[in-house]
């Protein structure tokens, strides 16, 4: 019960997928005649065992838990393969799809990984909507559907577009989703312990401003039309939103950043709990990478910080504002229970934020030539000097040096951005003579960094990072 527990203080707190009172009962049913359940519902449990397995040791974790990792995650496909999911897809083959993919980007060790979530988070969609998730059952006169099924399907639904969403907007594929395919409503603003199979009548909702376990599910709900239209138009590759479009947005979507932190801290002072700040986090963090993804289409331009004000610096603001959660998240890496697992999840939008930054500081232009810009002042934007977001660009590069041992997406994140870095400060208005130095210097940084990493397990079997290395002459001569 424990790992179950670690499970719904993290993942179900970001990613509602379930009904945890109903959950429970089934897990009770489950220990009492383990031969009565579904297989599907087997492979849910054991994906959570894994995730939550993965939670409680922390992120630098040994070959044995590694192993272990392993056990649950094979066993989970192997249950999951002998269901009829593809044809078939239900509520629980849905979530266990979706746990499998939030375990594929927390755990991914190359982007090609990453890469293959896309393909399996498209047929989730795809299942999803096949079974009329994305319409709202009270739309529909023939539905026969329990008032807790309709509760529970919105969540569901919800989940399963905000991933969707994240994962599209990372990867730059086209968007299954319009704001015109859904009519799903959100959920109701009830506490779970107000759900229940039972239920005759809708229990009377609280008011808006009061928090409860559905709040998070509403306020990514209210976000979707800005989204799906957003993230539909941003990766099209003939169909873009207007300039003027692009200001209404962002100021919709900033609106609602300003509305949920209010919601969030309406208690003052008060230190929000672990679990309301990690949905905090999640919320802020995808409203800004929506606001990137927004922006950027214009704000990426030539001259587009004379063109396209507002776009250029709200790009900019956008992508510094992502880099400063990274640094929130990564504070204590050695906390088992703290939230470093948020920022793995989120751990490639940081990086394209990164990117994002350094194109725009190479520029011959108002962020690049130092200037305290009108323009950034007009639109009562503030961005800090140049110098300090180089600084900003070199403690976030050492964020990836922490478990530079256990993925290649690590190594390769610190080596690339070391190399962007160097060349950022060494070729500042002059041409670049001296590439093969830079790159070089990087490349001799991140192997210093490999061979003295503190994390005191390092794998050093040939498939691993450092194995990978052991031989290599830069490597021995660092």
């Amino acid at each position: 019960m424990f790992l179950i527990g670690v499970y719904m203080n993290t993942i179900e707190r970001t990613h509602p997928l379930l009904h945890p009172p109903t959950f429970y009962e089934e897990l009770n049913r489950f220990w009492e005649d383990p031969a009565a359940v579904e297989d599907d519902w087997l492979a849910q449990l054991l994906v959570m065992l894994g995730l939550s397995h993965h939670m409680s040791r922390g992120v630098n974790i040994t070959s044995d838990e590694e192993a272990t990792l392993k056990k649950y995650f094979r066993g989970a496909e192997t249950c999951l393969k002998s269901t009829i999911f593809l044809i078939a897809p239900n509520l629980v083959s849905l979530r266990t799809l979706c746990m499998m993919v939030l375990a594929r980007r927390i755990l991914a060790s190359s982007c090609l990984e990453l890469d293959a979530c896309g393909p399996l988070m498209a047929v989730i969609m795809r299942s999803a909507i096949g079974i009329g998730l994305n319409v709202d059952p009270q739309h529909d006169i023939s539905d026969s559907t329990t008032l807790f099924d309709r509760e529970i399907r919105r969540k569901l639904w919800t989940t399963i577009a905000l991933m969707g969403t994240s994962i599209s907007v990372l990867t730059g594929t086209p968007f299954a989703l319009r704001s015109s395919d859904i009519n799903t409503q959100p959920p109701m603003n009830l506490n779970d312990t107000e759900l229940s199979v039972s239920l005759q009548d809708y229990p009377i909702a609280r008011p808006p401003t009061e928090f409860t376990d559905s709040t998070f599910s509403i306020i990514v709900a209210q976000s979707f039309r800005l989204a799906f239209d957003t993230v539909a138009h941003a990766n099209s590759p003939s169909t873009h939103l207007s300039y003027e479009d692009v200001l209404i947005y962002s100021v919709k979507i900033k609106n609602l950043l300003l509305e949920t932190s209010q919601l969030y801290h309406q208690s003052g002072s008060v230190p929000l709990e672990d679990w309301k700040q990690d949905q905090l986090f999640m919320l802020e963090i995808y409203l800004r990478r929506i606001l990137l993804a927004l922006h950027s289409i214009y704000g990426l331009r030539p001259n587009a910080d004379v063109e396209y004000p507002i776009s250029y610096w709200s790009t900019l603001e956008s992508a510094l504002a992502l880099l400063v959660f990274q640094r929130q998240l990564s504070e204590d890496v050695n906390s088992p229970e703290g939230r470093v697992w948020l920022g793995e999840y989120y751990k490639h939008d940081f990086y394209a934020a990164t990117l994002t930054i350094c194109l725009i500081v190479t520029r011959n232009d108002a962020v690049a030539m130092d200037m305290k810009s009108s323009g950034s002042s007009q639109t009562n934007i503030e961005i800090p000097q140049r110098e300090t977001i180089l600084q900003t660009l070199i403690v976030c590069r050492e964020i990836w040096a922490r478990r530079i041992c256990q993925t290649y997406c690590h190594f390769l994140s610190h080596m690339n951005l070391g190399t962007i870095i160097g060349s950022m400060v060494t070729f500042r208005g002059k041409q670049s003579t001296m590439c093969v130095e830079v790159y070089r210097q990087s490349l001799r940084d991140s192997l210093r960094m490999l061979k003295n990493c503190p994390c005191g397990n390092c794998p050093t079997d040939s498939t691993s990072v450092k194995g990978s290395f052991l031989n290599h002459p830069e490597y021995l001569a660092v």
